[in-house]
């Protein structure tokens, strides 16, 4: 009785071992734009507010906009289509970094 189950088992479990043609996991499209940080370091000082926010977004040819309250922690992947701008407790932009 053991031998017929090891037997009818055994295949099944290295059938679940072999690489088949499924489908991977689908990736993320490539990135329609890239940030460019320097056109937009001149409104560093600025408060911040939406329509600098779309300014920054606009200046560094970013697809990805993000506000960054200063001490906040952030993710640490780099993405080229993103720009995170960096603003104090009084809602001046500190830095503008692209990634």
């Amino acid at each position: 009785m053991r031998i017929t189950i090891a037997a009818l088992v055994t295949p099944i479990l290295l059938g679940a071992c072999s690489t088949a043609d499924a489908p991977g996991p689908e990736l993320p499209p490539a990135p329609t734009s890239q940030c460019v940080a320097e056109p937009a370091l001149t409104l560093i000082g600025q408060k911040a507010t939406a329509e600098i926010g779309a300014e920054i977004k606009r200046m560094t040819g970013s697809s990805v906009f993000q506000w960054v309250p200063e001490g906040s922690a952030v993710t640490m992947d780099y993405r080229v289509e993103r720009v995170r701008v960096t603003y104090d407790a009084n809602m001046i932009i500190l830095r503008i970094r692209c990634g």
